[in-house]
């Protein structure tokens, strides 16, 4: 499904005003109103009016009005979807621990965020007369070597790679647990810098900008290098273990992204 660049811009645009009103026209006393009144909080209202508004007159087309108050209803019922679970949390939060409190409002915000853009995706393929080729371009997405190979590139690089270098780091792990860390670090912490670190260096190797992960090493050894200093065989211990998953971890997501480059070469671009 080819798309011309006048129908990528009204995606841009309905993007553009989503961003402005959810974001940069919403104040803080707006979302604390909200979550304390729900649906009778003015706020609500006068947000989803300023999303309409935004929306309308960025496309600038008195045509796309129906398609602008869509939208906007839209995004009242997903915006009182959420505020219903997050009142609904912030009277668990003494009953429950603040790591898994912020777990679950990270949780409703991406599943509003996602919401938000796959109507906004509708509306957009309504605007443009494509809504009706939604199992077309499914079916291109699903057939698409290169797409096919972004996808499966980036889900290895995340928790399965993250598996892999736990197993093969566990001999280390129980050498350091039997040392009683003081139990200072970050819950899953490291799982999440991994999974992170090596999204950004599949990202540099599939982009060819190999100079970038350089300093991305440099910086990683930078945080540790106070730690490496410390007369302290248990956090000398420590500092060997990470280097050996930093290693581990960095030299598997360039792996994953020269093969990816490779499959490229032969699949996509031959």
């Amino acid at each position: 499904m080819a798309i011309s660049t006048s129908q990528f811009i009204v995606l841009i645009q309905l993007v553009i005003a989503h961003v402005l009103a959810d974001f940069f026209l919403q104040f803080e006393e707006w979302v604390k109103d909200k979550e304390e009144k729900g649906v009778r909080s003015k706020y609500l209202y006068l947000h989803v009016l300023t999303h309409f508004l935004t929306t309308f007159l960025l496309l600038g087309e008195l045509k796309y009005w129906p398609a602008v108050l869509f939208l906007s209803i839209s995004h009242w019922l997903i915006d009182v979807c959420k505020i219903k679970k997050d009142k609904g949390l912030n009277k668990q939060l003494p009953h429950t621990t603040f790591p898994h409190y912020s777990r679950l409002k990270l949780k409703y915000f991406v599943l509003d965020q996602f919401a938000h853009l796959f109507v906004i995706g509708l509306i957009w393929l309504y605007l443009i007369q494509r809504l009706g080729e939604i199992p077309t371009l499914w079916q291109e997405v699903i057939t698409n070597p290169g797409t096919l190979i972004i996808i499966a590139v980036y889900g290895l690089g995340t928790f399965p790679v993250a598996i892999v270098i736990d197993i093969a780091t566990r001999e280390w792990q129980m050498q350091i647990s039997t040392d009683k860390l003081d139990g200072n670090d970050l819950a899953n912490a490291g799982i999440w810098i991994g999974v992170l670190e090596r999204l950004i260096i599949i990202t540099l190797v599939l982009v060819e900008q190999y100079e970038s992960i350089g300093f991305l090493i440099a910086a990683k050894s930078l945080i540790r290098f106070s730690e490496s200093n410390q007369k302290n065989a248990t956090v000398n211990k420590k500092s060997e273990y990470i280097l050996i998953g930093t290693l581990l971890s960095y030299g598997s997501a360039i792996l994953l992204g020269v093969g990816a480059n490779t499959l490229f070469k032969l699949f996509v671009t031959s």
